[in-house]
Parts: C-alpha cells; sequence; structure tokens
C-alpha cells in the first residue's frame, strides 16, 4: 500500500489493519509491502537520536560510508543511476534492516530509494535521521538540491 507522505495514516493502519505474527517469540502486528516517502527534514540534523539498538548504529555507520562510492559514481556521470548500495547479511550482526539504498540526481536533486526487509516503528525517526544524513551528504557533496526520500518495505511492525 502507498502511503505518499502520509505517516499517520501509515501509524493508523498499522493499529487498525496490522496482521499479528511471532517471530522468535515475540508479537508483532505488521503491514506488508509498504511504501510510503519523507521529505528531507534538516531539524532532524539538529536532534540527537539514540539508536533503539547497538546494531542500529553500527548499520548507520556503513550506510554514511557508502556516500563517498556513490559521489565517486556521480563524479564520473551526473546521471548515473548506479549508485547503490546493498547491505549484506555476511558478518555476525542481527540487524541490517535496510537492504538497499539507491540514490540518484535529476533536475538538480538528490533522489533516495531505501529498500527494507523490515522496519520497526519503534526506528522510524532513527531511520529517517539516517536517510536524512545521507541526503545531506549527497547534496552538499553534489550542488543538488535535497529532493524525495521512497521508503520500499516488505514489512513495517511494532511489538505489541
Amino acid at each position: 500500500m502507498d502511503y505518499n507522505f502520509d505517516i499517520a495514516r501509515l501509524k493508523s493502519d498499522l493499529d487498525k489493519k496490522g496482521i499479528q505474527v511471532t517471530i522468535e517469540n515475540v508479537r508483532y502486528k505488521e503491514l506488508c509491502n509498504v511504501v510510503y516517502r519523507l521529505r528531507f527534514n534538516e531539524e532532524l540534523l539538529k536532534q540527537h537520536i539514540e539508536p533503539p539498538h547497538t546494531e542500529d548504529a553500527y548499520e548507520r555507520m556503513d550506510l554514511l560510508s557508502s556516500v563517498s562510492e556513490m559521489l565517486t559514481l556521480f563524479k564520473v556521470d551526473t546521471n548515473s543511476r548506479r549508485a547503490v548500495f546493498c547491505n549484506t547479511y555476511l558478518n555476525s550482526q542481527r540487524g541490517k534492516c535496510i537492504s538497499l539504498v539507491h540514490a540518484f540526481l535529476r533536475h538538480g536533486s538528490v533522489f533516495i530509494n531505501e529498500y527494507y526487509r523490515s522496519q520497526c516503528l519503534d526506528n522510524f525517526e532513527y531511520d529517517w535521521q539516517t536517510a536524512t544524513m545521507i541526503m545531506a551528504k549527497l547534496s552538499f557533496f553534489t550542488f543538488a538540491n535535497p529532493g524525495v526520500i521512497t521508503v520500499f518495505c516488505a514489512n513495517f511492525h511494532k511489538k505489541i
């Protein structure tokens, strides 16, 4: 379901329409195949948002370090569609919910598509801040305006 920029409706639907599942003895409500968009929020950059779990902090570091690889591609071709970072699951971390980040430049703006294998409502602001940090770095170094962040989420959930 596409929620566009309506995060309040997404949260409401999670409560009202979410199905109950149990994973590793923890009960969740979840919605499957969710798409939503976020605007660049500079105020998020000024806030200190604690990572919900240690794994989230490591994931953020990996994602932010990938920006330099993306910038290298944009230096060669500003219209590149290859600025993609794919999170690997080859280590002992249990996190890594953000599977893939794809950035591209069009019409003087940076756009980001994020693909989540799962996203917990508790992580929402932290994840938004991470995407905002990526957008800020890409915008600064490419001299482009921040565009829209589109999130494709296989499972959007919360603990119950």
